[in-house]
């Protein structure tokens, strides 16, 4: 229910003045949301930035983005944390969701184990840097040992 009421909330965000987060009802319903959509964007990448805003506001990333390579593969188990959806099955992600049947405690898991993951790598700038470091420190220990 909360994923197909955030893909029909259209409008732009409007800036609140008492808060850096924009004050509109998809930022409330996203924040009081199990998942969140995550389509690819326009220039055929996925919209890292709104990869971001879902996990910062604590919903489970459900991604639509064929041969995407998510952020930060080498150290994230994406698989844990988010719920990856064919493009061309977009339409049935309603379906898709309640057939994973996870139960209520499993979700939490799941959203506490993203946001986490949110903290580590995605939180701040200085945190990606860290995370594409690691990722090169880890690709580095791989060739090494080929």
């Amino acid at each position: 229910k909360d994923l197909m009421a955030l893909m029909e909330m259209k409008k732009p965000p409007k800036q609140s003045s008492s808060s850096t987060m924009p004050s509109d009802p998809y930022y409330s319903l996203l924040s009081q949301s199990s998942f969140g959509a995550v389509p690819r964007g326009n220039d055929n990448r996925l919209g890292t930035a709104r990869l971001v805003e879902v996990m910062s506001l604590g919903a489970i990333p459900v991604i639509y983005a064929d041969d995407w390579m998510l952020p930060f593969h080498h150290t994230i188990d994406w698989n844990s944390i988010a719920i990856l959806i064919p493009e061309h099955q977009a339409g049935d992600s309603v379906e898709i969701l309640l057939n994973t049947k996870r139960t209520a405690a499993e979700v939490c898991a799941m959203r506490k184990e993203m946001y986490g993951v949110y903290q580590k790598y995605f939180q701040s700038p200085e945190l990606m840097m860290n995370g594409i470091l690691e990722g090169l420190e880890l690709a580095n220990q791989k060739r090494r040992m080929e």
